[in-house]
């Protein structure tokens, strides 16, 4: 077994040599097939919607939550960790360029996936779902901002050499409150406000309905209810198939049996006539044997 980029195996076959080939992107159907596409397919964007409600509820609600006042009086305060986009470096990547993602300004974030390219002097960086980007000279060390990611590059990347950005990834198993006072949660809209006026609260609290850009312009209980009811209908979908297949496969087990396979009860038919045959045959031969006795008898 190899593993791909992703860390995944790959299935392989030796023919004896000692020499494994893959043969992961040959495998066609079957219950092998489908484990595969589960796993490379199927599952990766499911946990990709998962990521992206994560990271879009911790950025919504740090924004929310810093414009309002604790009970210490302190604002700017964080309700989440806040998001650490991921650079991840392709492994077929030759150059000792190094990459550093931040956010800088929230408010723009689309949480899409990014990816930063190499080529010659200069580096493209591209949304690879709306397919938007930026290309410009790279220049020892370069600092770029793009929709409202802040890459800072360095080092001596290779012609070719890819990088891949991501302000979500990993976000649904990574969540997690920031290092907050209770004293510190922002209720309150106004610094005079505080304490008795929950404001800022109602706010955060409003936001289940707010139109998301990060979420496709979804709020977060569309996107929850579609993506719920989306893993609910293909799962369905897949128990309707599997039960359609089975139907067929005995279908046809049926057919084969007809054709070439063993009846008891024709077996057991059989057997009794064969039965009779015998003992009637064996009864003749008696009554012709009890005959020529009698005969012989006579003439002695």
């Amino acid at each position: 077994m190899n593993q791909d980029n992703a860390g995944f195996a790959d299935v392989g076959y030796d023919p004896g040599t000692g020499t494994i080939t893959g043969i992961t992107s040959f495998i066609e159907n079957g219950r092998l097939k489908g484990l595969v596409d589960l796993r490379d397919t199927i599952l990766p964007g499911y946990i990709n919607q998962l990521d992206q409600m994560a990271a879009a509820i911790v950025n919504e609600v740090n924004q929310q939550h810093r414009a309002g006042y604790g009970l210490d009086g302190s604002t700017g305060n964080d309700f989440f960790t806040p998001l650490a986009p991921t650079v991840t470096e392709l492994s077929g990547n030759t150059g000792s360029g190094t990459i550093a993602a931040t956010v800088n300004d929230p408010s723009l974030l689309t949480l899409d996936a990014y990816q930063l390219t190499f080529a010659g002097a200069n580096y493209t960086i591209q949304n690879l779902r709306t397919g938007s980007s930026a290309t410009a000279a790279y220049v020892d060390p370069t600092t770029v901002t793009f929709e409202g990611i802040q890459v800072a590059m360095s080092g001596a990347p290779a012609n070719g050499d890819t990088f891949e950005i991501s302000a979500h990834q990993g976000m649904s198993g990574s969540i997690a409150l920031s290092a907050i006072d209770p004293n510190e949660i922002a209720a309150s809209s106004t610094a005079a406000g505080v304490p008795g006026d929950n404001s800022n609260a109602l706010l955060l609290a409003q936001l289940q309905e707010k139109e998301v850009t990060g979420l496709g312009d979804a709020t977060f209980q569309s996107f929850y209810s579609q993506y719920v009811g989306e893993v609910g209908s293909r799962s369905r979908l897949a128990q309707r198939s599997l039960l359609a297949e089975q139907v067929i496969d005995q279908n046809l087990i049926h057919q084969r049996e007809e054709i070439s396979g063993v009846s008891l009860d024709e077996e057991t038919a059989n057997l009794i006539k064969f039965q009779r045959a015998f003992e009637a045959s064996a009864r003749l031969i008696s009554v012709a044997d009890e005959l020529l006795q009698t005969i012989l008898a006579i003439k002695r």
